[in-house]
């Protein structure tokens, strides 16, 4: 009867060995699974980061575009042609403050 109850727990503990490495896989694919969604996810956050910083600077660019670099001269020859300073203000793309100091400062 000992004997019995020793191939029986022999047997259980075979099962629950095997029970176990089943279960073990299963948690370290989910584990893999989950990695590799946590990587795609970074990625796809960085990708989408430069793409609005991109973007960012491309409305930048088109909603502040630079004046021309325009010197004391061209200024002044402008306001000999007869322009006030609110024309050339408005011609060169700079402040009328602006153009009052390259013309008067």
């Amino acid at each position: 009867m000992a004997e019995w109850l020793i191939g029986g727990l022999f047997l259980i503990s075979i099962l629950l060995f095997i029970v176990s490495y089943l279960k073990k896989d299963s948690y370290q694919k989910l584990e893999k699974q989950m990695e590799e969604n946590s990587i795609q996810m970074m990625q796809e956050m960085y990708f989408l980061k430069k793409k609005i910083q991109q973007l960012e600077d491309e409305f930048r660019e088109t909603t502040n575009p630079s004046p021309p670099e325009l010197s004391r001269n061209d200024i002044l020859e402008l306001q000999e042609e007869g322009y006030d300073v609110a024309e050339i203000a408005r011609i060169t793309g700079y402040t009328v403050v602006q153009v009052e100091e390259l013309l008067y400062g």
